[in-house]
């Protein structure tokens, strides 16, 4: 596992999103990055970490990472995503490594995408786009029974696994036509340009451009959760209301909600590290 941390840059006020930061911002930072340091010397899993020295942004900070990668498919996981029930990845592994590239990005379900063969023809009709908008006749099996892949008309940052070679010859190919600059966000760069491509080449020719697509187990609770840092409480309860059928079992949430009582800092430090926002 490869941990990537950004560099900042020092600003009265803090943007986050934009890697600039004031000076206890900054100091809290250290702090986080140190217990990652100690945290990789004692886990049973081979961790490490790759601390940039200057602010990349998102996209150039994955960029960064695959430099370091020597495997033919990579799950990048933002910091602030969270698994909420299991994942067959073995399965999505073997769709894309069996494609033949035809598959170069899987997206995990997230809240975002509920209903998301709605969203598309709704979003593809407003474009301009005429004929057949159901994605679901394009869906792609995949080796085990009930799950299938849709396509993705936008790429999104959240949790997704995706070959190595369809990062480096396709979302950062160098010349011409560079898709991204630095500092931006893979997805705010991407989002316009495939949604054009699908609205004027159609589904199935834009998909085999893009080889952007979406998993779909059949359930409609999500995969991945978004962790809000500005607020200590968590969205279980919440995704238990919504989604009971989800919180056990062989499909459920690998844990239990916790019954602890909340965390109560132990220092006027710990206090404003736990206030702050975390993008």
């Amino acid at each position: 596992m490869l941990i990537v941390c950004d560099g900042t840059r020092a600003s009265a006020k803090n943007l986050f999103r934009s890697g600039r930061v004031d000076e206890p911002a900054a100091a809290r930072y250290a702090q986080y990055k140190q217990r990652l340091r100690t945290l990789a010397v004692a886990s049973r899993f081979e961790l490490r970490l790759l601390e940039l020295p200057t602010n990349h942004g998102f996209g150039y900070a994955v960029r960064a990472a695959l430099g370091e990668v020597h495997t033919p498919l990579v799950c990048v996981i933002q910091h602030d995503r969270t698994f909420l029930r299991a994942v067959d990845v073995e399965a999505v592994a073997t769709s894309v490594l069996e494609s033949k590239g035809a598959v170069g990005y899987v997206l995990l379900p997230t809240r975002s995408t509920h209903s998301y063969p709605q969203q598309v023809a709704s979003r593809l009709g407003e474009l301009g786009c005429r004929g057949d908008l159901d994605i679901t006749r394009l869906a792609r099996p995949m080796s085990c029974a009930g799950l299938r892949l849709l396509p993705c008309p936008k790429w999104y940052d959240s949790t997704h696994i995706s070959s190595t070679q369809h990062y480096q010859e396709v979302i950062f190919a160098e010349g011409e036509g560079r898709l991204l600059t630095q500092g931006r966000f893979i997805e705010s760069e991407l989002g316009g340009r495939q949604l054009n491509d699908f609205a004027s080449l159609g589904i199935a020719a834009a998909v085999a451009v893009w080889a952007t697509w979406l998993f779909d187990d059949g359930l409609p609770a999500p995969i991945v959760g978004h962790l809000n840092g500005a607020r200590t409480v968590a969205p279980l309860g919440a995704l238990d209301a919504k989604f009971p059928q989800s919180t056990h079992g062989s499909i459920g949430r690998r844990w239990e909600p916790p019954t602890a009582a909340p965390y109560e800092p132990q220092s006027e430090s710990e206090a404003q590290e736990v206030r702050a926002p975390n993008d």
